[in-house]
């Protein structure tokens, strides 16, 4: 019996290490992948804003978000956070543009900053004016693949968006977690 175990532990090893090598190792994400869909979920949201879209444009929201914006109260919850947009909508809320500046990104979870300019068209016809400030927004990768917006926070001063829209994401202000 004694001669036996050396050999039943050899095969142990030598099996164990053939399962070990032919276990596929997992494709590694292109670091890219989650600044461009955050990219080209700013594009729509952004879209649905001007559109006036308010409950597509709430839809970028997990259920349970936070929304932090200048002189108000916290907001939390897709269904309030529509709100809070169908509010400014109708206090004339016309156009967000976002340009973003940096996104950090892990596997599920992702920061994002920039500036952004919200131009509003004030009924009654009182003048149109536009806010521009920075902001903050972290977003939070689905079971589905999607990205949602868990939290956002913005406030006024600084530069604001540019004209024209927000410029897509390039790798030079990608950073990975």
């Amino acid at each position: 019996m004694p001669a036996r175990r050396p050999v039943a532990f050899a095969l142990a090893v030598f099996g164990s290490l053939a399962l070990t090598s032919c276990a596929r190792e997992e494709p590694k994400e292109d670091p890219r992948a989650a600044p461009m869909a955050i990219d080209a979920q700013n594009h729509a949201w952004m879209r649905a804003i001007k559109k006036g879209d308010i409950p597509t444009a709430a839809a970028f929201y997990t259920d349970s978000a936070t929304l932090m914006a200048p002189s108000t109260d916290l907001v939390y919850g897709r269904s309030s956070i529509q709100a809070f947009f169908k509010s400014a909508r109708e206090l004339g809320l016309t156009e967000m543009r976002l340009a973003t500046l940096n996104i950090l990104s892990g596997p599920r979870m992702a920061r994002e900053t920039g500036r952004y300019t919200a131009t509003f068209q004030p009924p009654k016809g009182a003048a149109s004016f536009s806010d521009r400030g920075k902001y903050l927004r972290v977003w939070i990768k689905q079971i589905d693949g999607t990205w949602k917006l868990e939290s956002e926070i913005w406030n006024a001063g600084g530069a604001g968006a540019p004209d024209g829209g927000a410029p897509s994401v390039s790798t030079d202000t990608v950073k990975k977690n």
